[in-house]
């Protein structure tokens, strides 16, 4: 008998079930908060649980006919959002290194999914490519991820969206008719029959 089998066998000899489960419980708990990979999965978990549908906002507020961003999409090239267009438009703005935006992207995902055609959303970021390629490609997301420079949003004709940059994780949904319809600062949660009927309502 090795020494590893003694020591088992000395531990549940002086131990409960109830003893041994809150032991290894307790390690488990202990490892997550060691080890990083671990710690930043769990806290994205938890912040998963405090999260709640966005709400419409009371002010009647358009964005201008000449507000188009234009960003690199993930292989490099320009891409340019928030043209006139038949759909309503979500832009997150993140960072896959911040948990509270990370807690948000698996709704927000299912969300685009579940309006397939009926519905634009981008995760905008100035995080490394290569470091959102990642992320997005293990948890499969197919929301579309676009990056900017940091000084991009300081132009004054960028109010806005500096606003929503300098208050990560934040997000706008956009109606067809440029109605800003949600302006949500801080992570919510995209699925649920609020939000679902809010854009259903702006998506037909």
């Amino acid at each position: 008998m090795n020494v590893i089998q003694t020591a088992w066998q000395k531990y549940r000899a002086r131990k409960s079930t109830l003893g041994i489960v809150t032991d290894f419980l307790f390690l488990v708990i202990v490892l997550v908060f060691v080890i990083p990979p671990l710690r930043f999965g769990a806290t994205v978990q938890i912040a998963r649980l405090t999260l709640h549908e966005p709400n419409t906002i009371d002010d009647i507020y358009y964005l201008g006919e000449d507000k188009t961003l234009t960003l690199k999409n993930i292989s490099g090239a320009d891409t340019t959002i928030l043209r006139q267009t038949d759909r309503p438009v979500i832009i997150n703005f993140g960072c896959v290194t911040n948990p509270q935006s990370c807690a948000e992207l698996k709704s927000l995902n299912k969300l685009s999914a579940g309006f397939a055609g009926r519905l634009d959303v981008y995760f905008i970021t100035d995080d490394d490519t290569a470091a959102v390629r990642r992320y997005f490609g293990r948890h499969r997301y197919t929301i579309k991820p676009l990056f900017y420079e940091p000084q991009y949003f300081d132009a004054n004709d960028h109010e806005l969206f500096h606003e929503l940059q300098a208050s990560l994780p934040a997000s706008l949904l956009i109606a067809p008719n440029r109605r800003i319809v949600i302006k949500k600062f801080g992570a919510a949660k995209w699925t649920g029959k609020n939000i679902e009927a809010i854009v259903d309502s702006v998506a037909r």
